[in-house]
């Protein structure tokens, strides 16, 4: 018998200078991580509109399980419904649209502490005028001081 010789098949398959890590499976990991991180960041944005509430001593608080169409109004006179500008001059259509297709939704204003009331009164014009006859007015409650 001949000796084996030093490159048998069994030297020739053997690891050198370590081993192979197959990363596929982490890479999808990560990738469903960042889709779904994605997701939930465009859920968690407020679409009701970013304002200063003024305070108020009394009211209801709104019902948990109601989801208003909010009408939000900068101070500057600029108004958002549903996260989406909204010129005065088509508010009236834009909010005409969404009470058609929920009409058991009400209509929440949500007007900055610093807003000229006129812009108020024109979201209330608009809101009468697409036939609306829910309409709240948001403001936070009144810290009560110890």
């Amino acid at each position: 018998m001949k000796p084996a010789h030093p490159l048998t098949s069994a030297h020739r398959f053997a690891p050198r200078g370590g081993g192979h890590v197959n990363v596929t499976p982490l890479i999808d990991i990560v990738m469903v991580l960042i889709v779904f991180y994605l997701l939930v960041g465009q859920l968690a944005i407020d679409r009701r509109g970013e304002v200063d509430l003024p305070e108020a001593a009394r009211g209801v608080k709104a019902e948990p399980t109601d989801t208003p169409i909010s009408i939000a109004i900068r101070a500057d006179g600029t108004m958002t419904i549903e996260a989406v500008e909204a010129p005065p001059d088509v508010l009236h259509r834009m909010v005409g649209v969404l009470v058609s297709q929920h009409p058991d939704r009400p209509v929440q204003i949500r007007a900055d502490r610093a807003t000229p009331y006129q812009h108020v009164r024109a979201a209330l014009d608009a809101c009468r005028e697409a036939g609306v006859h829910h309409v709240e007015l948001a403001t936070r409650a009144a810290e009560v001081e110890p």
